[in-house]
């Protein structure tokens, strides 16, 4: 039977819902996180060195081109947003691309109720990666489904 045609909010709540869980929580908000930091930072450094751009460049304009330090900004925003928009999910992609595997597995584990996959972080994994299944586990453990599903 195919869906009513206005069914998308409808899953894009049961989504949210569903990446906000508490085994899920943890591969979701880490790499939004730290990209989020990293665009915030990266903008910074951008706004300052803009800044001294401008600074050193305007008193070599004559007076009556004083004007253009009030187009200069908007422009630079205008620049600033476009790169944000373009580069964002193309940046936050590779930042979350090592913890996908992991995300797929606790969603199959979270829909279906059941953890018949072999442990993703093995013996011959990196040890960041055996700290963030572990730390994972843990909190799984407390949460609805008990120290079983790990």
């Amino acid at each position: 039977m195919p869906a009513p045609a206005l069914s998308g909010p409808q899953y894009l709540g049961e989504g949210l819902k569903l990446i906000l869980s508490p085994g899920l929580r943890l591969f979701v908000l880490l790499p939004l996180t730290l990209n989020l930091v990293l665009f915030i930072a990266l903008i910074g450094f951008a706004m300052q060195q803009f800044s001294g751009w401008v600074e050193a460049f305007m008193p070599s304009l004559p007076s009556w081109a004083s004007f253009l330090e009030y187009l200069i900004w908007p422009l630079f925003v205008i620049l600033v947003l476009l790169m944000v928009f373009f580069s964002f999910t193309m940046i936050a992609n590779i930042i979350a691309a090592p913890f996908n595997g992991f995300l797929a597995e606790k969603v199959e584990v979270v829909v279906r109720g059941q953890d018949d996959f072999p442990p993703s972080a093995g013996p011959n994994s990196p040890p960041w990666c055996r700290a963030l299944w572990a730390a994972n586990c843990a909190s799984w453990a407390t949460s609805c489904h008990g120290p079983s599903a790990c």
